[in-house]
């Protein structure tokens, strides 16, 4: 997904969430972002645990470090690149996992001083009918 397709995509997120608000359906406010020092910690039977704590242990120096936004490739304990799109990072994880250098399961993570929290809670909650034609009635 490009930027302009998540920027769109973001948008129309927000605006269904403005929307429900004036309903008076959603009235949880959005959560905090949290700190990248206060970031949790997976579970040890977790898939990506390892790879989340590398991400954990060094997030702070690479801030320090000016290079916020880039996204880092993580292997286990291993770091295996930084780059400017989450897309590139991706494409250099398939090639080397085609070149049998790399097995999944790997981190492809952005880093961010603040991550943005949000409630699961309103996932149970039932879409709006739709108004078009085509869909089926409840």
């Amino acid at each position: 997904m490009n930027d302009q397709h998540l920027a769109l995509v973001k948008e129309v997120h927000r605006k269904a969430i403005e929307q429900r608000r004036a309903e008076g359906k959603l009235d949880v406010p959005e959560p905090p972002p949290i700190a990248h020092t206060e970031l949790a910690e997976l579970s040890r039977d977790h898939e990506l645990h390892r790879e989340w704590e590398t991400y954990r242990k060094h997030v702070s120096g690479w801030i320090e470090m000016g290079i916020e936004g880039m996204c880092v490739l993580v292997k286990r304990d291993a770091i295996l690149g930084w780059y400017g799109r989450w897309e590139w990072a991706y494409i250099k994880a398939l090639e080397m996992v085609l070149e049998r250098e790399l097995e999944p399961p790997f981190l492809i993570h952005k880093i961010r001083s603040e991550e943005q929290a949000s409630y699961l809670d309103e996932l149970h909650t039932p879409w709006p009918r739709s108004h078009s034609p085509l869909a089926k009635t409840a």
